[in-house]
């Protein structure tokens, strides 16, 4: 997938199509949209691989056209920070009546594992809310791309999107990540004029004495 392919969302964008999608499927876009995990993934979650002490999701297996399997590679059996939209959500769905005896989080009405990527509801919430539609994957790429301007390392996000190498990373998220970079440089230069600087901030000489010796250790 090349990198024009990558149609984000903004967070008005979003919060206005989920507000229009139906309850049924609302929570399965959420978390979609704030785990960076595949559709396939979340397709095939269960309860069990939720951990709400911890706020952690284990991503261990997919699920395509009602078929569960283990991931392609390795990098995508991996655990996910569970961010406060998608805990309240899930914490929410929990407490829901409807159940299922294999323990999956995400039922259609009638119960059973959602075997679709549910992208039709996604485009009738899109023209509910009046918005251009994109598909739905592209919520990952939204996820991925607001980390990154928000200053996360890539190197962490990529672990998070169960990326074979940083590589994918940067080929589809440069323009990111050059973006990220810059503020956290803009940050550093801020850090040490003030660091630096006679009687600026709140260093003291001893202070400023002390950081040189350990930068210079």
């Amino acid at each position: 997938m090349c990198f024009a392919t990558l149609l984000f969302y903004s967070l008005d964008e979003l919060t206005a199509i989920i507000n229009a999608l139906p309850a049924q499927c609302r929570p399965f876009f959420v978390c979609q949209a704030w785990s960076g995990a595949r559709p396939n993934e979340l397709l095939a979650l269960r309860w069990s691989d939720i951990n709400f002490r911890r706020d952690e999701i284990y991503i261990r297996r997919g699920r395509v056209f009602g078929k569960e399997g283990t991931p392609k590679t390795t990098s995508s059996v991996r655990v996910i920070p569970m961010f406060s939209p998608v805990k309240q959500t899930l914490l929410d769905l929990q407490e829901s009546k409807t159940k299922n005896i294999e323990d999956h989080v995400f039922l259609s009405s009638s119960g059973q594992p959602i075997n679709t990527h549910l992208d039709r509801q996604w485009r009738l919430a899109c023209k509910r809310a009046e918005i251009r539609h994109r598909p739905s994957y592209q919520l990952r790429h939204t996820f991925a791309s607001t980390c990154l301007t928000q200053g996360c390392d890539p190197g962490w996000l990529s672990r998070v999107l169960g990326h074979v190498s940083m590589q994918t990373l940067f080929k589809h998220y440069a323009r990111f990540i050059d973006g990220a970079a810059k503020e956290n440089e803009k940050r550093m230069k801020n850090f040490l004029s003030v660091a630096e600087g006679p009687q600026k901030g709140p260093y003291s000489e001893g202070t400023k004495l002390e950081m040189v010796t350990v930068w210079a250790s």
